[in-house]
C-alpha cells in the first residue's frame, strides 16, 4: 500500500479522464445547455451571489442561505441557514464571464468540477488502493454516472455536494503526495486550505478533515515495524503528530465557530427540524437511515430519495417489474448486497484485511452526514467517491483470491462489472437522453415567464406583480421576481408569489381545470381548479397555512394543509384540495399584473386591468 507509484503517468491519466468526462457530459446535454435558463433554487443563488445584483460577501458568512428561499415572508420557515461561501464565490466568478443572469456559464463549475472529481476517484483508486489502471478507470466511469451526480449537471445551486467532495478528495490525494513524495509546508497548507473549502462548501463534507487525519495516522502506523495492533503505540503516534492533527482538523472548529456566531437565532437546517418531528415505531426516523444508506452503499437505488430497499421488495411482491427504473434499482440493490458480502468475506483474508478495513472506514466516514441526517441520493455524492472504488476493489480482490478456476474467476468479475456498467453509465446516460425534451421544455417555460414579466413591468402603471401557479422557480419563485425587478430598475414594485404548482402537465388536463378571474366590488377574485397537479407553497411553514396572506396585498380563502405520515413514519404537511381562491384588494387602482401558469392550458398567462379574462401572453 505504501509503494510509490509513478505519479506522473497517473496524472496524465487523470487529465485524460477529466477531458473525457467533460466532453461526454457536455455532448449528452447539448440540447439542454443550448436552451439554458435559470430555474428553481438557481434564482436565489444568482440573485445573492453575482455581479449583476447587489451582493454582500459578508452575508455569505453570516446569513448564508437563510433568506434565499422565503417565498412567503409571513410564514417564514427558518430551515435553510446554510453557510456555503465557496458556492457563492464560484457563482460570482462565473458571473464575471457571463453576459446575462441566464447564462449557461453558471454551469461551468458544475461540469468541470464533476469531471475533476472523476479524475480524483481514479487517483484514489490507483494511488491509495493500488488497483490496476483498468480497474481505476472503471471506478472513475462508475462515479461519472452515479445518480448522485444527476442534479450537478443541471442546477448551479446543487454544486455544494460536488465542491465539498472535490476539495475533500483533493486534500486526501495531496496528503498522499505529502506523505510519499515531499513533506513541504506548501503541500501542508494546501491540504488545510482544501479542507477549509471542503467543510464550507457543504455540510456533507464536514467530515473531510477526519478522513485525512484517519488516513494519515493509518499510514504512519502501518509503516512502523510492529506487526500487531497496539493502543500504546497508536497513542504515542498521536502525541507525536498532535500539532499536525490539530492543523488538519482546524477547519472543522472554524466552521463550527462561524456557524455558531451566524446561527444563534436560527433553526439552521431542515434535516434537524425534520428529525424532531419524525418517528418510526416510536423511534426517531433516523434509526432507519443506516439501512437506506447501506442498501445504496455502492449504487443508489433510484433518483427518487424515497426509494428504499423496502420499496423494491414491495414492488417485487406486487409483480410491478415492468418499470425500467425499478429494474435498475433491483439490480443496484443486488450489486450492493454482492459488494458488501465480498467486503465481509474478504476481511477473512489476512493479506487484504488491514487495508480493506481502512478503505471501508474511509467510506463510512464520508457517509456520516447522510447516515445521521438525510440519505437523499445527492447527499451520497461524497461517500460514493470512496464506496465505488471500494466496490471495484472488493470484487476484483475477492474473486482473485478465491479457489475458483481462473476462467471462472474472470467470467464472474467481468459479469459483475458489466452489470455495474449497465446500471450506472448505461442507465445514467439513457435517462439524460430521455429527459432532454422535458428539460428543454422547462428552460422554455422559464424563458417565457421571464420575458413576459420583463416586458410588462416596463410600464410605470404596474406597481404590484402577482405570480400565480409558478412552476419554474419553486423555492426560488420570489427571488425570480426580485431578479427581474432589479434588472428593470423597478425597486418600487410590490412582489408576491401567490402559490406554486407541482406536477404541472397541461397536456393531460381535464375540462374543468383552469383559472377564472372576476372583479367583485374592489376585489380581484382568482379561482384555480386543478387535476393531477398539486398546490404548494415552497418555503412556507405549511403547519400554519391558515395564516397565509398579507393585509392590503392578498387574501387566501380556505387554504389548508393536512398532516400525513409516510412509509418511514415521516410526519409532514400536504395540500390535498383541488380548488383555491385568492383575492387581490384595491383592484380599482389598475396597478396590478397577475402572471403565471394555467393548469388547463400550456404557456404563460396574464391578467391586467381592463382585460376581459385570464389569457395567454403575447
Amino acid at each position: 500500500m505504501f509503494v510509490k507509484l509513478p505519479l506522473k503517468k497517473d496524472l496524465y491519466w487523470a487529465i485524460a479522464i477529466t477531458v473525457t468526462a467533460l466532453t461526454l457530459t457536455i455532448l449528452e446535454n447539448l440540447s439542454y445547455l443550448s436552451s439554458y435558463a435559470l430555474s428553481k433554487d438557481d434564482f436565489s443563488l444568482v440573485l445573492h451571489s453575482t455581479r449583476f445584483f447587489q451582493t454582500s460577501p459578508l452575508e455569505w458568512f453570516t446569513d448564508g442561505f437563510r433568506y434565499y428561499f422565503s417565498n412567503y415572508p409571513e410564514l417564514f420557515d427558518d430551515i435553510s441557514h446554510f453557510i456555503r461561501p465557496p458556492v457563492n464565490a464560484t457563482l460570482y466568478i462565473e458571473s464575471l464571464i457571463a453576459n446575462t443572469p441566464n447564462s449557461v456559464a453558471f454551469l461551468t463549475t458544475n461540469y468541470i468540477g464533476h469531471s475533476l472529481c472523476c479524475a480524483l476517484v481514479y487517483l484514489y483508486t490507483r494511488l491509495v488502493m493500488r488497483l490496476s489502471v483498468m480497474n481505476s478507470l472503471l471506478a472513475a466511469l462508475l462515479f461519472l454516472s452515479t445518480i448522485s451526480a444527476y442534479p450537478v449537471l443541471f442546477f448551479p445551486a446543487f454544486r455544494g455536494d460536488m465542491l465539498g467532495a472535490l476539495f475533500g478528495m483533493g486534500a486526501l490525494i495531496t496528503t498522499y503526495i505529502y506523505i510519499n513524495y515531499s513533506r513541504s509546508l506548501l503541500l501542508l497548507f494546501s491540504i488545510i486550505g482544501l479542507l477549509t473549502l471542503s467543510v464550507f462548501s457543504k455540510e456533507t463534507a464536514i467530515v473531510s478533515p477526519v478522513i485525512v487525519v484517519y488516513y494519515y495516522l493509518y499510514v504512519i502506523y502501518a509503516k512502523s515495524p510492529t506487526s500487531y495492533f497496539s493502543l500504546k503505540k497508536l497513542r504515542l503516534i498521536i502525541v507525536k503528530h498532535f500539532p499536525l492533527i490539530l492543523l488538519i482538523i482546524y477547519p472543522i472548529f472554524l466552521y463550527i465557530l462561524v456557524k455558531f456566531i451566524a446561527s444563534q437565532s436560527s433553526v439552521g437546517a431542515y434535516p434537524l427540524k425534520q428529525l424532531s418531528s419524525t418517528t418510526f415505531l416510536g423511534l426517531p426516523v433516523n434509526v432507519l437511515y443506516p439501512i437506506k444508506v447501506f442498501s445504496a452503499f455502492f449504487f443508489t437505488l433510484s433518483g427518487n430519495p424515497e426509494t428504499s430497499a423496502f420499496d423494491i421488495i414491495k414492488k417485487i411482491l406486487t409483480a410491478a417489474i415492468n418499470d425500467f427504473d425499478f429494474i435498475r434499482s433491483f439490480l443496484a440493490l443486488s450489486l450492493n448486497l454482492i459488494g458488501l458480502s465480498a467486503v465481509v468475506l474478504l476481511l477473512k483474508n489476512k493479506k487484504y484485511c488491514s487495508e480493506l478495513i481502512t478503505f471501508l472506514i474511509l467510506a463510512v466516514i464520508a457517509f456520516t452526514i447522510p447516515l445521521l441526517l438525510d440519505p437523499a441520493p445527492r447527499f451520497l455524492y461524497f461517500g460514493q467517491m470512496f464506496s465505488l472504488p471500494l466496490f471495484v476493489y472488493a470484487i476484483s480482490r475477492f474473486f482473485q483470491s478465491s479457489h475458483l478456476q481462473a476462467d471462472l474467476k474472470r467470467t464472474i468479475i467481468l459479469c459483475t462489472f458489466a452489470v455495474s456498467i449497465l446500471i450506472n453509465p448505461f442507465f445514467f446516460f439513457t435517462t439524460i437522453a430521455d429527459n432532454q425534451e422535458k428539460l428543454v421544455e422547462s428552460n422554455a417555460l422559464s424563458t417565457q415567464l421571464q420575458n413576459v414579466v420583463s416586458k410588462e413591468i416596463r410600464s410605470s402603471d404596474i406597481r404590484r406583480v402577482y405570480l400565480l401557479n409558478d412552476v419554474t422557480g419553486r423555492f426560488g419563485s420570489l427571488s425570480q421576481l426580485k431578479m427581474l425587478a432589479s434588472i428593470a430598475n423597478r425597486d418600487d414594485l410590490t412582489l408576491r408569489v401567490v402559490n406554486n404548482l407541482d406536477n404541472y402537465d397541461p397536456n393531460s388536463s381535464g375540462k374543468d381545470e383552469g383559472v377564472q378571474v372576476q372583479l367583485l366590488n374592489d376585489e380581484l377574485l382568482v379561482s384555480v381548479k386543478i387535476g393531477e397537479e398539486k398546490f404548494d407553497f415552497m418555503g412556507a411553514n405549511k403547519a400554519e397555512l391558515g395564516k397565509l396572506g398579507v393585509k392590503g396585498l392578498i387574501s387566501y380563502h380556505n387554504v389548508k394543509s393536512q398532516l400525513f405520515r409516510s412509509l418511514w413514519g415521516f410526519k409532514g404537511y400536504v395540500i390535498n384540495q383541488k380548488e383555491m381562491t385568492i383575492s387581490i384588494p384595491n383592484a380599482s387602482r389598475n396597478d396590478y399584473l397577475l402572471v403565471g401558469f394555467d393548469p388547463g392550458e400550456s404557456g404563460v398567462h396574464i391578467f391586467k386591468p381592463n382585460d376581459l379574462k385570464w389569457h395567454l401572453a403575447k
